[in-house]
């Protein structure tokens, strides 16, 4: 509880945009308006003690809220997008974070970590491909 609800605090090296990121792992659920009412604590990152300590990490109260969640179900993806909307909150899916990690994975590049060294690999193979 608390502002421990925040996964992450971030700040952008040269744009200096900040976020409050809460990620949830739930790679087999879909996001549905459900869910909205069923898992109250999908939010509680924007909740007032959390915003406060995050504010207090970043020093400033200028930054973007970021959900990131597996996928939103097709349907009433407006609804869920919506209250997010209401609350302040950006909704990020995983496929399109991992598509942006494919994308811009270099296959003719020495690794800069571990992931992008498995990466690097299945694209050289043939098992990925960028957009």
């Amino acid at each position: 509880m608390g502002w421990s609800d925040i996964d992450l605090c971030v700040i952008h090296p040269r744009s200096d945009d900040a976020a409050a990121v809460e990620v949830k792992g739930w790679h087999t659920e879909s996001i549905t308006p459900a869910s909205l009412k069923d898992w109250p604590s999908l939010f509680h990152f924007v909740r007032p003690e959390a915003l406060q300590g995050a504010e207090e990490l970043l020093r400033r109260a200028d930054f973007r809220r970021i959900l990131v969640v597996g996928r939103i179900g097709e349907g009433g993806r407006e609804q869920v997008l919506d209250y997010a909307r209401e609350r302040g909150v950006e909704i990020i899916e995983f496929p399109t974070i991992l598509g942006g990690l494919i994308d811009r994975t270099p296959v003719n590049r020495s690794a800069g970590s571990d992931a992008q060294h498995a990466i690097r690999v299945l694209k050289t193979y043939g098992l990925l491909k960028s957009d």
